[in-house]
Parts: structure tokens; C-alpha cells; sequence
């Protein structure tokens, strides 16, 4: 097995055949378990109620309260596309449940920071809903009947949910500027901005992106997932919610009303996917051979192991 000798400020390691480096002691503060939460001086937004990270991997934990809210929705009959540039919308107010929302934020060098960890927004936000706030991580998710949040095609039709390595109900941030954020070179700012833009983003206009068939592996919006199944029929239209919205805007979160569809996950399970589905595997170092392979790579180029790509279409 690798061996580490550590001397006053510097750490080297020697594998059985004879190789050998050195490197000071501080370069070794990213990766061991020891080292101060890199979060620690994060202010984190309103309803933000956990946060799981590794070197790799940031995941945010954020609660939208209840609420009836103005959102743009597609004109079916009257827009000439299904979504992008020339959508066109109408007006609504719509009464939303509380929105459940993890988002993603993953390593990358143009956001690279002093302590080594630039998490970047990344295109991997899961939303989901419940008519209760959160009490616990081990509370279960439901998918939320939203034209911008995605179910892809499981691998286990027709009543399997999970695709490998796709969210379980992702939100489109596809039109959402991402190299926006980086200029901001303060991680707290640069995050809370993200939050911020990803709240703004998802009430900005709903459209047929998730039903349009043209991404690889999307099945449909989870709306239409719920008119498909006859779940609720105030909520098959913008208009129909609407008018139950005025009659009752407190209908979306009565457990005796409106019965969001279950996922099958609690939000542990969840992120814990996330986690595994990045093969991030978190920052302890528990033998020599850990802590040896953390000097032999010191210097050399970050690397992770995504599913995909995190960043639409731009360079990652």
C-alpha cells in the first residue's frame, strides 16, 4: 500500500514501486475531512433548508411557500411555435402548492475560487411539490402538474419512473443565461443569484418545450402527465385553474382536493440519486492510499465524472 510520511509543513508519498511526491500541507485542505465547510459563510435565501456538497457537487434544498402567482402561459391557439423565440402568451393567476425545489450546482473551472470548489448553477434542477411544508429529509416528493418540468421516458414502461441518468422531474432552464453568474466572483453572491434567477425563471412562462417530442429521452411536461391520468381536472387548463384559484386558492394544498401524483422518493433519496448519478463521493480521506493518490494528483487538471453535459450547449 502507498505510504504518506508527513514532516513539519509538507506531506509525501511513496507507492511500493518507488514513486514519490511532495507537496506542502495546505494544498491537501480541499480534500480532507477536516478541512472547514466551504459553505460556512454562505447566507443562503429565503425557505433554503439544506445543502449537501463535496468537491464535485452542491445541492440546494429550497421550499417556495404557497402562493397565487401571475405566470405567462401559451397561447395554444394563437402562438406560431411551441416554445422559444415568437411564443405566444396569455396571463394567469394561479394558485401554486409549495414548490420543492433542489438545485444543482456543479464544479467548473470558470468559476473556480480560492478554496477550489466554483460551483456553477448547473441544468440539473429537480422540482417537485407537497401540499405540507417540509419537517423532515425522509418527507416524500410529488411531481407538480407544471408544463416546465419534464418526465423522461422511464426504463421500465409503462409505470416505471426512473431513467438513467436524467432527473426524475426536471425543470427546463435550457433559456436561462448561465454565464451570466460567472463574472461574480464571490461564491455567496454568485449562488444566491443563481437561487434567485431559478425562482424568477420558473414562473417567467410556461410552454410546450417538455411536449414538443424534440429533446432526446424527454416523455412530456408532468402537466400533461396529469391530464393524461385524470388527476384533477381543475388544473387540466390554465383556465379551469384559474377559476378554482378564485374560488379557492387554498384548493392546491387541501389534502381533501387536490392529491398531487406521489413520486416514490423522499428527499433523501433523491439527492442521495443526484450524488450517485455524479459519482461524487464526498471529501473524506480514510486510508494512506486516499491521501498518497490526493499528492500524486496535485497539480493536475479537475476532473469529474457527469453523466452529461451541465451547461446546454455551451463549452463545459
Amino acid at each position: 500500500m502507498d505510504e504518506v510520511l508527513i514532516s513539519g509543513e509538507s506531506a509525501t508519498a511513496r507507492t511500493p514501486e518507488g514513486a514519490s511526491a511532495t507537496v506542502p500541507l495546505a494544498a491537501l485542505r480541499g480534500g480532507l475531512g477536516s478541512n472547514p465547510d466551504p459553505l460556512a459563510d454562505f447566507v443562503f435565501p429565503d425557505g433554503v433548508k439544506h445543502a449537501w456538497w463535496d468537491p464535485s457537487l452542491l445541492v440546494i434544498l429550497q421550499e417556495i411557500q404557497p402562493a397565487v402567482r401571475p405566470v405567462r402561459w401559451i397561447d395554444k391557439r394563437r402562438s406560431p411555435v411551441p416554445f422559444g423565440a415568437g411564443t405566444l402568451y396569455q396571463e394567469f393567476s394561479l394558485a401554486f402548492p409549495y414548490i420543492i425545489m433542489l438545485a444543482v450546482f456543479a464544479h467548473h473551472p470558470r468559476t473556480a475560487s480560492a478554496t477550489g470548489l466554483g460551483f456553477r448553477l448547473a441544468q440539473r434542477t429537480e422540482l417537485f411539490v407537497r401540499n405540507a411544508p417540509i419537517s423532515s429529509l425522509d418527507d416524500e416528493l410529488y411531481f407538480g402538474p407544471f408544463l416546465n418540468v419534464t418526465r423522461h421516458t422511464p426504463d421500465a414502461p409503462p409505470d416505471g419512473i426512473e431513467a438513467k441518468g436524467k432527473c426524475l422531474s426536471w425543470f427546463c432552464t435550457q433559456t436561462l443565461n448561465l454565464k451570466h453568474f460567472d463574472a461574480e466572483r464571490d461564491s455567496n453572491r454568485r449562488i444566491r443569484k443563481s437561487m434567485a434567477a431559478l425562482v424568477e425563471h420558473f414562473f417567467s412562462g410556461f410552454n410546450l418545450s417538455s411536449d414538443s417530442g424534440t429533446w432526446p429521452g424527454e416523455l412530456r411536461s408532468w402537466h400533461s402527465e396529469y391530464v393524461i391520468r385524470k388527476v384533477d381536472p381543475r388544473i387540466a387548463t390554465p383556465e379551469r385553474w384559474q377559476k378554482a384559484t378564485e374560488q379557492d386558492p387554498s384548493f392546491i394544498i387541501n389534502d381533501v382536493g387536490f392529491i398531487p401524483l406521489p413520486s416514490g422518493f423522499t428527499i433523501r433519496r433523491v439527492v442521495q440519486r443526484l450524488f450517485e448519478q455524479f459519482a461524487a463521493k464526498g471529501s473524506a480521506v480514510k486510508t494512506s492510499a486516499d491521501l498518497a493518490r490526493m499528492i500524486f494528483n496535485h497539480g493536475q487538471p479537475t476532473q469529474f465524472a457527469y453523466p452529461h453535459k451541465l451547461w446546454g450547449t455551451e463549452p463545459s
